[in-house]
């Protein structure tokens, strides 16, 4: 499981392919489908606590939204959600205790096979490579392992446990030494703003999680590779460049607008060519002819012709990450079958390590 990609191939070997068939039917498997149910049910959890405002159903945002008048929406329209939840509050804290118990007993168990590999090192050191095999093992067992993000997810999965955390520590100090009834409040707006954002966090680790799933679990697997792949990344950073250097030079001709107003007017004018984020950077055409040929200032006119250029710009550099895109994605495509086994390795290693808490006597 911790093979690079260009060693992909050994798992294309039906020993490998054997070994990690056989683990997943008998012993990952069934771990895996309770684990995506409880992850599901921490989900909706989630969603019916932020969908629920204050004296509310649930789920009133939407259903009852739907069906209320105008007056009951424009009355609910600035409510957050309820402070007092306390079902919601328990269930939420066990599945983070679930959810740290895993990680704290996966790092365990990481340290525990580096010092092992350490004290049983005792290969003989008869070459050049005589060292590099005898320190092999011992780091691919090494603890900042935690940190590598290809060859596990614990690092994100340890910064939702913190969101969660936050969240949860909110809503209790929020209501700590007031009675039950004097609870029932829409909570402020940056406990809001941490259940909006664990929510999102662990929608995207829902839909991660079904990457190694029968069903689909190719397809959502390309699609995330070839988001972060190299020829992505490096489009990526060339499209952030060439947008800073042009709200720099923005900021720089217009002297009018602060930095955020001048950003979030390129961002929309030449990212998705919104009519409002051009008319801030000098495109406006409404108005009588007169309006239209008055006389310019030499800045404007100069802010009109970089965003002229940057538009032609980012079009140019837009197709150009679709292209990209589309060939990584074919490319992919090609070795879905090997990412798929090598997903599946690295699930079952996650599993043996963080997971299986009663272990045999077993010397295999």
């Amino acid at each position: 499981s911790s093979a690079s990609s260009v060693h992909r191939q050994i798992f294309d070997t039906l020993p490998v392919q054997a070994a990690v068939y056989c683990l997943w039917s008998n012993l990952v498997g069934p771990t895996f489908a309770l684990t995506l149910l409880f992850n599901c049910f921490d989900l909706g959890i989630l969603a019916m606590w932020g969908l629920t405002p204050a004296d509310k159903p649930f789920f009133w945002r939407l259903s009852g939204n739907i069906a209320a008048d105008s007056e009951e929406r424009a009355r609910m329209a600035g409510v957050n959600s309820d402070q007092y939840f306390p079902r919601a509050w328990h269930i939420l804290l066990a599945g983070l205790l679930r959810d740290l118990c895993n990680l704290i007993w996966w790092y365990y168990s990481l340290c525990t096979k580096w010092r092992t590999h350490r004290r049983q090192a005792v290969i003989p050191v008869l070459d050049g490579r005589g060292k590099e095999m005898q320190s092999g093992l011992h780091a691919l067992w090494h603890p900042n392992k935690i940190l590598d993000t290809g060859h596990n997810t614990n690092l994100p999965e340890l910064l939702l446990c913190c969101l969660k955390i936050a969240f949860l520590s909110h809503v209790r100090m929020d209501c700590e030494g007031m009675a039950a009834e004097d609870c029932h409040r829409p909570m402020e707006d940056h406990t809001q703003a941490l259940l909006a954002a664990c929510f999102f966090m662990h929608s995207v680790k829902f839909i991660y999680m079904l990457r190694v799933s029968a069903f689909g679990g190719k397809k959502i697997l390309v699609l995330l590779k070839t988001l972060v792949s190299g020829a992505m990344r490096e489009m990526f950073l060339v499209a952030v460049l060439f947008f800073l250097a042009f709200v720099i030079t923005a900021v720089m001709l217009d002297r009018a607008g602060d930095v955020s107003w001048v950003s979030w007017s390129l961002y929309r004018g030449l990212i998705f060519g919104d009519g409002a984020g051009l008319d801030n950077m000098g495109f406006r055409i409404e108005g009588k002819a007169a309006e239209l040929v008055s006389a310019r200032g030499v800045l404007q006119n100069l802010l009109v012709i970089l965003a002229l250029i940057g538009t032609i710009t980012f079009i140019v550099i837009l197709n150009m990450i679709i292209a990209i895109y589309s060939t990584e994605y074919g490319r992919l495509e090609t070795e879905s079958d090997l990412l798929f086994q090598r997903e599946r390795a690295k699930y079952c290693c996650t599993c043996l390590l963080g997971l299986q808490k009663l272990r045999t006597r077993s010397r295999c």
